[in-house]
C-alpha cells in the first residue's frame, strides 16, 4: 500500500511503491491534455485550464529533476499553449477566472515556462507593471519566475518587499491571505503561506522571522496532522522541505545557554525532537533609585538550530 496508520497518523508507505506510483502518473499525463496542448482536471477534458497546465508543467520539470521519465511531445505541446496564454486575451478556458485567478494564471504560467528555459520577458514586465491586479500567490510565482529570468535587482527587490508587507504577525506566528476568495486556482490562507515561504528561500535564501511561517503552517494542520486539501498539502510540505534545506541539514548537536541577569541556564541537544523545555526566571527587583533594566542573553555552542520563545509575565503594582 502507499500510505498505512502509525500511531494515529496517516503515514507514506513503502519508497519504491511511491516511486512506482508516481512514475505512472507522469506516463499517463497525456490522457488529461486537452488536443491544443493544455491539461485539464479528468482525462479527454473538454477545455484547457492554464492554471492546471502550470501546475503540469511545474510537476513535470520537478519530476524529470528527479530523474522520472517524462513524455516530451507532451510536454512541448503544453508549453506552446502555455506560452499563447500569457497574451491571449478574451480565452476560452474550462473554468470562469475572476480577474485576480486569470492574473495569478498567468504568472503561474510565466513562472512554469521559465523552469524549462522559455523565458518570456514582455510577460514578465507586464505582470509587473499590472502586479497590483496579482494575488499574493501570483505575486509570488512572480518573484519566482524574475529570479529565473535574471530580471532587474529592483524587480526583485520590490516583490519581496510588497510579499512581506502583506504579511500577518502575532508574536509568535506569521502568515499571509488573499484579500479574496479564488476556488478556481485553490486559493486559501495556508497555500498563499506556503507558496510566499518557499518563493522567498528560493529567492532570497529566507528572510528574518521565516521561523513564524513555519510555527503557523504547523498550527494550521487539522486531524490526523494534515492541512484541508491536497493543494494546501503540497504547498506546505514544499514550503517545509525547502525551510529544511536551508536551514536544518545538521542534526542538533550542541549546548545552548540562557542567563538572566546573574542566573544562567544550560541544556544540551542531541538529535531531532519535538520535545520544547522550559524555564521560568524571576526578574530582580531594582533597588530604589535604579533603573529598571535586567540584561538577558542567549548563546549556542555545536551543529544545529536553536529555536526559542522569550516571554514576560508581569503584575502593575497596587496601590
Amino acid at each position: 500500500t502507499l500510505y498505512k496508520w502509525q500511531n494515529g497518523f496517516l503515514t507514506l508507505g513503502d519508497l519504491k511503491d511511491l516511486k512506482k506510483k508516481t512514475q505512472e502518473v507522469f506516463s499517463s499525463l497525456g490522457e488529461f491534455q486537452h488536443p491544443s496542448g493544455g491539461f485539464g482536471y479528468w482525462p479527454a477534458p473538454e477545455l484547457p485550464s492554464p492554471w492546471i497546465t502550470a501546475y503540469a508543467v511545474h510537476s513535470i520539470a520537478l519530476a524529470a529533476r528527479e530523474g522520472y521519465a517524462v513524455d516530451s511531445s507532451a510536454l512541448a505541446k503544453a508549453l506552446a499553449w502555455l506560452r499563447s496564454t500569457l497574451y491571449e486575451q478574451n480565452a476560452q478556458w474550462a473554468y470562469p477566472y475572476s480577474v485576480s485567478e486569470e492574473y495569478a494564471a498567468r504568472a503561474y504560467a510565466l513562472y512554469a515556462l521559465a523552469l524549462h528555459g522559455q523565458k518570456e520577458a514582455g510577460a514578465l514586465s507586464n505582470l509587473f507593471l499590472r502586479r497590483d491586479q496579482l494575488p499574493l500567490s501570483g505575486k509570488a510565482h512572480l518573484l519566482k519566475a524574475a529570479k529565473l529570468m535574471d530580471a532587474d535587482p529592483l524587480v526583485l527587490d520590490t516583490l519581496a518587499g510588497e510579499l512581506l508587507n502583506a504579511g500577518m504577525h502575532t508574536a509568535t506566528t506569521l502568515h499571509f491571505s488573499d484579500k479574496e476568495d479564488m476556488p478556481w486556482i485553490h486559493g486559501s490562507s495556508a497555500r498563499a503561506t506556503s507558496l510566499i515561504l518557499q518563493a522567498l528561500l528560493e529567492t532570497r535564501k529566507g528572510f528574518a522571522g521565516d521561523e513564524k511561517v513555519v510555527r503557523w503552517l504547523m498550527e494550521e494542520r487539522k486531524v490526523q496532522g494534515r492541512w484541508r486539501t491536497t493543494q494546501e498539502n503540497s504547498s506546505a510540505l514544499y514550503a517545509l522541505q525547502d525551510y529544511y534545506r536551508r536551514y536544518e541539514k545538521a542534526a542538533p548537536s550542541f549546548e545552548a545557554s540562557v542567563r538572566v541577569a546573574a542566573d544562567e541556564w544550560r541544556e544540551a541537544f542531541r538529535g531531532r525532537s519535538l520535545e520544547t523545555r522550559r524555564k521560568r526566571f524571576a526578574l530582580p527587583s531594582p533597588a530604589a533609585g535604579e533603573k529598571e533594566e535586567t540584561s538577558i542573553s542567549l548563546s549556542k555552542t555545536g551543529e544545529g538550530r536553536l529555536y526559542y520563545v522569550l516571554r514576560l509575565d508581569w503584575l502593575p503594582e497596587t496601590e
